[in-house]
């Protein structure tokens, strides 16, 4: 699903004038890790899952005509899922189409794409829903592995059968 070239001025123009404001620095190298990452890094070592950080999928590769990629935040090979990390960023009305037309155009190829909220640890509050939304991601998580088990057995079943 490509985005409209309208789209993408209005996206370009509103970051040209954030770093003209002082309100974002320019584009940083994809190397550079968010707290939030590091976060669920850690998340995803103490429950042994798997994962691929910052997975760069052509936008080509799905069928759409550009030659750039879209970067996975983390991705589960397991339960082909992406998870997504949205901090503040993601509330922006472009950003949230942008958000949109990419999980769409993931999802229609095969993508589990799922996207947790970010908030801060540093009250009660915010502590107790980062907690709560990893036990919902976890859950999920399980429930895809699950189902990508099934599906390989079926397959290796319908091998067998035709052997």
């Amino acid at each position: 699903v490509p985005v409209s070239e309208e789209t993408k001025k209005r996206i370009s123009d509103r970051v040209k004038e954030r770093i003209k404001n002082g309100k974002h620095k320019g584009w940083q190298t994809r190397n550079i890790e968010s707290y939030p990452e590091k976060f669920f890094k850690q998340v995803f070592i103490n429950n042994n899952i798997e994962f691929e950080f910052n997975r760069p999928i052509k936008k080509r590769d799905l069928g759409i005509d550009c030659n750039s990629n879209y970067f996975l935040d983390f991705f589960i090979k397991s339960g082909n899922i992406d998870l997504e990390i949205d901090g503040r960023q993601h509330k922006d009305k472009d950003r949230k189409e942008h958000d949109v037309l990419r999980d769409e155009a993931l999802s229609k190829n095969g993508y589990n794409v799922y996207r947790i909220k970010w908030k801060s640890l540093n009250n009660e509050k915010g502590k107790q829903y980062i907690q709560k939304e990893i036990s919902i991601f976890i859950e999920y998580y399980k429930s895809k592995v699950e189902i990508m088990k099934t599906i390989q057995q079926q397959q290796q079943q319908q091998i067998n059968q035709t052997d």
